[in-house]
């Protein structure tokens, strides 16, 4: 018997398939990985983080988009679909593939028990590469973080301050 190799695609082959597929991958070195379906939290969680950043960014040179938008990372070749991707200022397209940014400035990842170890690893370890991006931020359930914990001890102006003090962050 003879060993059956996974399938080969290129980086064209992949775009093509996902403009007409149903599911939503990620691919690297060749290979298509399906990503987990998200939960309704999941999901939730995702539209908050957009619907609160493009609050936040409104007016401003920054866009927010959700998971549909691909991200290509050039220096690694991994094409991924954060689950919310900030970018500023002018949007830089993949060359062969115009429905992907290479510049995202931040990229957000709502953890899942599936998929947590690669988000905090390898696709992390891959993300970090990308010279635009100024944070990468990992989103968990079950944990609360007051503002005014974030800001202890920060010199802020007092409207600031006051307006922490009843908030949390939560994760």
């Amino acid at each position: 018997m003879s060993a059956q190799s996974e399938p080969f695609y290129t980086p064209e082959q992949y775009v093509e398939l996902e403009e007409t597929s149903e599911f939503k991958g990620e691919y690297l070195s060749g290979q298509i990985f399906a990503m987990a379906d998200g939960s309704p939290e999941h999901s939730a969680i995702g539209n908050n983080i957009g619907g609160e950043m493009r609050s936040l960014l409104r007016g401003g040179p920054c866009a927010v988009f959700n998971s549909d938008l691909r991200v290509t990372i050039m220096q690694s070749g991994l094409m991924t679909h954060p689950d919310v991707t900030v970018v500023c200022g002018e949007q830089h397209r993949h060359p062969l593939d115009k429905h992907s940014i290479i510049n995202p400035t931040v990229l957000f990842e709502v953890l899942s028990p599936t998929t947590e170890a690669y988000d905090r690893g390898e696709k992390w370890a891959h993300c970090r590469r990308l010279d635009s991006l100024q944070e990468y931020i990992l989103v968990s359930l079950g944990c609360s973080l007051p503002l005014s914990e974030v800001y202890d001890r920060v010199a802020l102006e007092e409207e600031l301050i006051e307006m922490g003090e009843d908030n949390n962050v939560s994760a």
